[in-house]
């Protein structure tokens, strides 16, 4: 669902840094967010903005029915979705996609 997504999509955003910097200072740049730095720095603020617009929209940071001893269970469900043909800066291990998850749970 979407509020889901909107859950865990800065820390997803965060697991492509630096492989989709360039990508995210674009988009800091098309919003308009006033950002001095390099493309990092950008790609950061923007994430940061992205946070800051959850949370005023009351969006939770974390889940609060995540348990621990289903993570492992739902990154390998998440590893195996991964379809070669989505255009993403890099397909996430199992241990990565359970680092993300153990984040928002």
């Amino acid at each position: 669902n979407g509020r889901a997504n909107a859950v865990i999509l800065p820390h997803v955003l965060e697991g492509y840094l630096p492989k989709c910097d360039q990508e995210l200072a674009d988009l800091c740049d098309a919003i308009g967010l006033k950002c001095d730095g390099d493309k990092h720095a950008k790609a950061l603020a923007f994430i940061k903005n992205l946070k800051a617009m959850n949370k005023q929209m009351g969006i939770p940071e974390k889940f609060d029915v995540l348990e621990d001893a289903n993570v492992e269970k739902m990154a390998t469900w998440a590893e195996k979705e991964a379809n070669p043909l989505y255009p993403c800066p890099e397909f996430f291990t199992k241990e990565k996609l359970a680092e993300i998850i153990r984040k928002v749970g």
